[in-house]
């Protein structure tokens, strides 16, 4: 078992956009194990079900966001948070608030058409925020390849804890989830596609964005300074 937590960038005061987006889903996993199968109503649920999707696109859009702060267990939504807080906040101070927050909901969300586009027919419901996340992933990686990931991993009784630098730890991640998809036997239930959607999509966002916003370097340099 092995997951990033952190990074070697300067974070700064508590970022509210992580705050509020960890707090939503908790509270969307607390609800969903007090309530359990959470939908608006019988034909409208708050998971991405491709099938769906590709009968009404425009009907079933909300179930790209929903989804994301849906979560099939405990450990589900651990491994998701642990990630996220790996790298998200350096993003968020790097965008800004309500940029960071508009990205992860209205683009990251988008991950989920890896996994439409891959099994249009598919009534198998998807949920968490690993796509959303491996957005966030592949934006990190455009824009600071060269900073450090806090790697943990643990082999039965032993543990041990490192630098990793990130584009390594990213591009191994990302080979590793196209490998597992071509080997993907349907017995595991773990929506690859939407991990490697997300995370290209990410890099694709984090190249335009370098070039069509303004003052990149200068905002990316200023976050480029390694903890004391």
């Amino acid at each position: 078992m092995f997951f990033i937590y952190s990074d070697n960038l300067k974070h700064g005061r508590l970022q509210l956009g992580v705050v509020l987006l960890v707090s939503l889903q908790v509270i969307f996993y607390c609800l969903s194990e007090l309530i359990g199968d959470l939908r608006i109503d019988k034909e409208f649920p708050l998971y991405f079900v491709p099938a769906l999707f590709s009968i009404k696109p425009v009907l079933y859009s909300y179930t790209l966001i929903t989804a994301t702060f849906l979560h099939t267990g405990f450990w589900h939504l651990f491994g998701n948070l642990i990630f996220f807080l790996a790298i998200a906040r350096t993003l968020e101070r790097l965008f800004g608030t309500l940029m960071f927050i508009g990205s992860y909901l209205l683009i990251g969300a988008l991950a989920y058409l890896g996994d439409w586009l891959l099994s249009p027919n598919s009534i198998t419901p998807i949920v968490g925020s690993s796509g959303a996340v491996a957005f966030l992933m592949g934006v990190y990686l455009m824009l600071f390849p060269s900073s450090k990931l806090r790697l943990f991993v643990i082999l039965i009784v032993f543990y041990k804890r490192f630098w990793i630098p990130s584009y390594v730890f990213l591009l191994v991640w990302f080979f590793l989830q196209t490998y597992d998809m071509i080997l993907e036997d349907g017995s595991n239930n773990v929506a690859y596609a939407t991990h490697i959607f997300g995370f290209i999509l990410g890099t694709i966002v984090a190249m335009a964005w370098k070039e069509l916003a303004v003052d990149t370097e200068r905002k990316i340099d200023e976050l480029k300074q390694e903890l004391q």
